[in-house]
């Protein structure tokens, strides 16, 4: 019983950091946390993160075999419509560290930008 009062409060947060930690919610494509995730992520916790997360609540229909095809298609236009795509070490640093807020778009510069090329933010 000790097994499950530790580790379910910490998966339980971690998946709510990984389905809506940072989301803007005055972008109807950024409804939830953006970033890529691998195949263990995407097994772990059911197709439910990341990109295929932002995928369920722009296409709920679309069963999780197909999303993670899907989520590659829509990359390119999420990109242009402002959807933030972060690492999940970029995550886990706002929301653990830094204290950022829950569902809001945060203060922190984009690893990833428009056309998926992955550079550091201005700073650094």
């Amino acid at each position: 019983m000790l097994p499950f009062l530790i580790v379910t409060p910490i998966v339980s947060t971690m998946r709510v950091l990984m389905e809506h930690g940072e989301a803007n919610p005055n972008n109807l494509y950024h409804s939830g946390t953006y970033y890529r995730t691998g195949f263990v992520m995407r097994w772990l916790y059911l197709f439910e993160l990341g990109d295929c997360h932002v995928v369920h609540h722009l296409y709920p229909a679309i069963p999780y075999y197909r999303c993670k095809d899907a989520a590659n298609r829509l990359h390119p236009f999420l990109m242009r419509n402002g959807v933030v795509e972060r690492s999940l070490w970029q995550l886990m640093f706002g929301w653990f560290v830094q204290n950022q807020p829950h569902r809001y778009l945060w203060k922190l510069e984009p690893t990833i930008v428009v056309e998926s090329q992955r550079v550091k933010g201005a700073n650094g």
